[in-house]
């Protein structure tokens, strides 16, 4: 059963990501706006558009650094190797070690193993303590978000 509690931490991070897209994307659609909303609710895409629309950058919120991570979390966890796992072990190397592995062998250090199974629950470890802390930054993003409406209702978005 630890393989299938670690793949669904995993998951959680990866539907965390996406719901965080999808709340944003979702905000570009109402009906008042004078332009069309994203073309779809990739991160990227959607950041474009808040620039170009609300004058807001998303990556100069506080938070904005551990959305990104998530992003790489969530694509490492359903992709398994490539830029994203690249990426992520530079930041977050604890990630692709085994927590019960590191608590037994704390002073060992182990290769970095590829990813290959991440939704199988091997290769690439989302803790409950690293998937609390996605759910408190996605919290945070949100309210910065809503926070900058609220600053610039006047600027931007006529009552």
């Amino acid at each position: 059963m630890a393989g299938l509690r670690q793949a669904m931490l995993n998951l959680f991070a990866v539907g965390l990501f996406h719901l965080v897209e999808q709340e944003l994307a979702d905000l570009c659609r109402d009906a008042s706006f004078d332009v069309e909303p994203p073309r779809d609710a990739k991160i990227e895409v959607v950041a474009e558009w808040y620039r170009n629309h609300f004058a807001l950058d998303l990556s100069q919120l506080a938070s904005w650094p551990t959305i990104d991570e998530l992003r790489l979390v969530a694509n490492a966890s359903k992709h398994a190797e490539g830029s994203a796992a690249r990426q992520l072990r530079e930041r977050r190397p604890e990630l692709f070690h085994s927590p019960v592995l590191r608590e037994i062998h704390a002073e060992a250090s182990f290769p970095a193993w590829p990813i290959f199974r991440p939704l199988a629950g091997e290769d690439f470890y989302v803790t409950p303590e690293t998937l609390q802390q996605y759910v408190d930054e996605a919290v945070r993003f949100m309210s910065e978000v809503a926070n900058y409406f609220e600053h610039h209702c006047d600027e931007y978005y006529p009552r």
